[in-house]
């Protein structure tokens, strides 16, 4: 009896030590507001152990809403300071000692890539990369986008009826853009390739798992993270993603040939594909290895495809839910393309005056990419809060787009027109960053709204959407993307 009471004093007593050094060792935040429930060691983490993804997202969400400016959260025994205040954001995303991404984002196993790279990896990368996106290549893929439309709209017009149907609309969507970016990526048709639901259902299950990993600190170390069940099921959800990756990959390699550095005579009607630049271009005065090429393919296809569809899944859904504004983007799409299958150029589409708002009202309330990490690389003062070098950042632009106290108290309703010039006036400049900020904000911005906004014009042309939903029905899950715990269900009536 002795010695078990010896041992318990003695577990109390290193607890408390424990708590103490962690309290010392970041006490530049202590007099923050902390996220509740705290307790010594775990910190916030029974918030996020054994919940859905729906109330991991809703605790997750709470403090950047709760909290004006900088707070405390503890992923067990590890400190990270959050925020939504978008010009403490702002000065985050585009410091020069805040470009390092944190641990957390090893999880993703991109490292070698523009996404997961850490600093040095990204930083070469990126230069050599931006040119990929210039606009004269992006105009190059306008055929590709439509042609995944048009199919799009067919294989929604097989699954509903004469009468109309309630049809999950993120499936054919998501088929779409993986379409888009396989063909823009890699020059791949995956048109006839099987596995695509497989591919997408795998690809959805390991953002979920690695998202959930990021908050849960009890899986942190890989040394026991390796004898858990989502580790099983994260590496075969990997296996089979990489499976169908590499196959399209040998593939599309198979079809190039003599990949030189592309000449300023060559014809950009013709789509520079993303692997050309990989396979050509060089950084900090080395080719792309196997690893960095075969890991910005993946989180090219992954991420493109995902963030993409979702984009459009979540405005098809406003849409259904706003028919008058629908009505509108139906009407501006047929008095700019008043003529079936009509060419479109770039300069068409910027003629969207209308649905571009639609879109950013879409992106305002469901960005793809709701939430930021970045670590200090240096000691730094930001928002009158001074961070060692080595500690976390948080940022949620998912909360900072909702705030009231910018957007006003109907921040939570769909208006597009609160993006006209009159109405922006007086507002924060720095609250609407749905690709981020800064230099490592997202590469592909310009080419998601351009394929956003082609395959947006086929889907209303095509179709009346409506919901029975309601926006205060919608509900998040916790995801490396944001999706929709409540589904992606639309009825669709084909228009006469």
């Amino acid at each position: 009896m002795f010695l078990l009471w010896s041992l318990v004093l003695l577990l109390v007593l290193v607890v408390w030590l424990v708590n103490v050094w962690l309290q010392t060792s970041f006490r530049f935040a202590t007099h923050l507001p902390r996220l509740e429930p705290f307790y010594p060691i775990i910190g916030n983490g029974l918030l996020f152990i054994g919940k859905s993804g729906n109330e991991m997202f809703d605790a997750f969400i709470k403090p950047f809403a709760e909290f004006e400016q900088w707070f405390q959260m503890w992923l067990g025994p590890k400190l990270i300071v959050g925020t939504s205040h978008p010009d403490i954001m702002q000065a985050v995303l585009t410091h020069p000692d805040c470009l390092e991404k944190p641990f957390l984002y090893d999880f993703a196993q991109v490292e070698h890539g523009l996404f997961g790279g850490h600093y040095h990896t990204w930083k070469t990368q990126r230069k050599a990369l931006n040119p990929s996106f210039n606009v004269r290549i992006l105009n190059s893929f306008i055929p590709v986008f439509i042609k995944c439309s048009n199919l799009l709209v067919n294989n929604l017009e097989k699954a509903v009826d004469q009468g109309g149907k309630t049809v999950s609309v993120l499936p054919y969507i998501s088929k779409c853009t993986l379409e888009m970016v396989c063909g823009t990526t890699i020059g791949c048709d995956v048109l006839e390739r099987s596995g695509k639901d497989t591919l997408l259902h795998n690809l959805d299950r390991t953002f979920e798992l690695v998202a959930k990993r990021m908050v849960s600190f009890h899986q942190y170390a890989d040394v026991l993270y390796r004898f858990m069940k989502d580790c099983a099921e994260e590496a075969q959800c990997r296996l089979r993603c990489y499976g169908y990756f590499d196959k399209i990959l040998d593939l599309a390699k198979n079809q190039i040939k003599n990949v030189e550095d592309i000449e300023e005579h060559e014809d950009f009607k013709k789509p520079q594909i993303f692997i050309n630049q990989l396979l050509s271009v060089k950084h900090n005065g080395n080719p792309f290895t196997d690893e960095e090429i075969t890991h910005n393919i993946y989180t090219i296809i992954a991420a493109g495809n995902d963030t993409t569809a979702l984009q459009v899944s979540h405005t098809c859904l406003f849409l259904a839910m706003h028919p008058e504004i629908q009505e509108r983007v139906y009407q501006e799409v047929m008095e700019v393309f008043p003529i079936t299958d009509q060419e479109i150029e770039m300069d068409d589409l910027k003629k969207f005056s209308y649905m571009e708002r639609v879109l950013k009202e879409s992106l305002r309330l469901a960005p793809s990419g709701p939430n930021i990490a970045r670590q200090a690389m240096r000691d730094i003062e930001i928002g009158g809060l001074a961070i060692p070098s080595g500690n976390l950042m948080l940022l949620s632009i998912y909360a900072m787009h909702r705030r009231k106290d910018i957007w006003g108290p109907d921040a939570d309703r769909f208006d597009p027109d609160r993006f006209l010039p009159e109405r922006s006036v007086g507002r924060n400049p720095n609250a609407f960053m749905p690709f981020s900020a800064g230099s490592r904000n997202c590469i592909g911005a310009r080419y998601a709204m351009i394929g956003m906004k082609i395959m947006l014009s086929y889907i209303v042309r095509r179709f009346r959407m409506s919901s029975k939903q309601t926006m205060g029905d919608l509900k998040f899950r916790l995801d490396m993307t944001l999706k929709l715990h409540s589904g992606y269900d639309v009825f669709l009536e084909r228009r006469l």
